[in-house]
């Protein structure tokens, strides 16, 4: 008989859940245009009525990570969110998923 040991895992009480970090997620997506040039597409929704959404050319001297990263920046670039001034876009911290790369982004104080 094998027996197998399950590890618990602990969360913030509820009540604690405010002192999460608030992330907004950007997904790139790499497509091809009708000439069959590389192109990444990053997007972030902003609510069910408003996306924004910025496509850069893919550069073969970069990797595929580094692609997706730049097009990421680049949408980060192009938000009408204002700023205060001490204050900037950090990329936290990337994963992936089958086509697509996922950047979760914050405003950090300097």
């Amino acid at each position: 008989m094998t027996t197998a040991t399950v590890e618990t895992i602990s969360f913030l009480p509820i009540k604690e859940a405010e002192t999460i970090p608030s992330f907004i997620c950007i997904t790139t997506t790499y497509k091809t245009d009708s000439q069959g040039r590389g192109k990444i597409k990053a997007e972030h929704k902003r609510g069910h009525d408003c996306t924004y959404r910025k496509t850069v050319n893919y550069q073969s001297a970069l990797s595929s990570v580094e692609n997706h990263y730049v097009a990421a920046i680049e949408l980060i670039k192009a938000w009408p969110i204002e700023l205060r001034k001490e204050e900037y876009w950090d990329i936290a911290s990337r994963g992936s998923c089958n086509d697509h790369e996922y950047f979760m982004v914050r405003c950090t104080t300097r």
